[in-house]
């Protein structure tokens, strides 16, 4: 997940006034500590909230193109496209170090300051939020006054789309745009019954929760809001936008996904952690957990590249090198030679606990891209038009 930015729309560029803004947010969050450095400003302008450093960069540049941005924000915001095509600036908002990007945390605080700029500035049209949700500016400066309302009273609906898919013959079916920089995933939600408002109000809830409490649910576990009301979760790739989902409600078959073992059954049986796992039933390579859909179409052929099984190697060897684990070795061997299975799955858990980690890593990695277990084929560049214009 990369760090949390709110994109400020300016249609003319103008200086920020540090008291004004300041004056501004303290009336908005009086609840929180705000501050400036006036002797920084304008060249590098920082505002102070509690114990949190924001920055904020003016870039003298239009906002790049994205049809989906547009259609999406005019759900919202009818006059998005109009009043986008006239900004003539950005004013980017984002934490000073990454490592105090907690969300949503993060989020609430870039929510509260963009929503003071617009308060003193008669020049935005709206705001961006990690260059994938748009919202204009009055729908913002209202809803950004709750920024740090308990959960789930907080504004969490300005960070991400909700999308109805026209499923014949009525849209039955929804996904979200925003919820992957805080949990990894997107919400692909089909339930047969759930369609409208309704189907709107349950993936808005849903994605709200998932925000406050982090991506927490396993694959193939249920959820729902009462025990006569229960809905499967398959984490999965979207077959809308080829992405990871949250997948709420049935399985679907493969299509154009073929499934693959993350680690191989003849690897994992010549490994001496995996296969002592395997003996107190704590891995098991033909379990779900082992297996991450993928497109063979992006790939050269259907054989493993080394590099990525030398790469399991490495983590296995590292673990079997510490001498925790090789006392454990000893005992779990021992324990099972006189036949006590169960004690000897208790001193192997903590280490079933890593390989699994490893597991839902690699499983995501190899779905966004990040880790390849086969040749992929050449293709444009996937980095996003904001992560580029950023980099600029």
């Amino acid at each position: 997940m990369n760090h949390a930015f709110a994109l400020v729309l300016l249609q003319r560029s103008s200086p920020i006034d540090p008291q004004s803004l300041l004056g501004s947010l303290r009336q908005r969050h009086p609840d929180r500590s705000w501050s400036v450095d006036p002797a920084s400003w304008p060249s590098s302008p920082f505002i102070r909230c509690d114990d949190q450093f924001v920055v904020l960069t003016l870039r003298e540049a239009p906002l790049p193109d994205d049809e989906g941005l547009l259609q999406r924000a005019t759900v919202t915001w009818p006059n998005a496209r109009n009043d986008i095509a006239q900004v003539r600036a950005v004013l980017v908002i984002e934490l000073m170090r990454a490592a105090d990007n907690a969300r949503p945390e993060a989020a609430k605080i870039i929510t509260a300051v963009a929503g003071g700029i617009i308060a003193t500035s008669e020049h935005v049209c709206g705001v961006v939020h990690n260059g994938l949700v748009a919202r204009s500016s009055q729908n913002w400066l209202d809803m950004a006054r709750h920024a740090f309302a308990p959960y789930p009273n907080y504004p969490s609906i300005l960070w991400f789309d909700i999308v109805p898919v026209q499923l014949n013959p009525q849209p039955c079916a929804a996904i979200t745009v925003g919820l992957a920089p805080f949990i990894g995933r997107e919400v692909e939600f089909e339930v047969p019954g759930f369609s409208g408002s309704a189907l709107i109000q349950r993936v808005a809830g849903l994605a709200s929760y998932l925000i406050e409490h982090g991506h927490t649910i396993k694959d193939g576990d249920t959820i729902g809001a009462s025990q006569s009301e229960r809905f499967e979760v398959h984490h999965r790739i979207c077959r809308f936008t080829v992405a990871p989902v949250l997948r709420i409600g049935a399985d679907l078959p493969g299509g154009p996904f073929e499934a693959y073992d993350l680690i191989e059954p003849t690897f994992a049986e010549s490994d001496p952690v995996l296969s002592l796992l395997s003996e107190v039933g704590l891995f098991d390579a033909k379990a779900r957990a082992n297996r991450v859909a993928l497109q063979p179409a992006n790939f050269v052929s259907e054989q493993r590249l080394d590099t990525y099984d030398d790469g399991i190697r490495g983590v296995l060897a590292q673990i079997q090198s510490t001498n925790a684990y090789a006392a454990a070795d000893r005992n779990a061997r021992a324990l099972l030679v006189r036949g006590d299975v169960e004690a000897a799955k208790a001193v192997m858990l903590p280490y079933a606990k890593d390989v699994g980690q490893l597991q839902s890593a690699m499983a995501v990695a190899l779905m966004r891209g990040d880790l390849f277990m086969f040749m992929p084929k050449p293709s444009p560049s996937k980095q996003p038009w904001y992560r580029r214009w950023l980099a600029k």
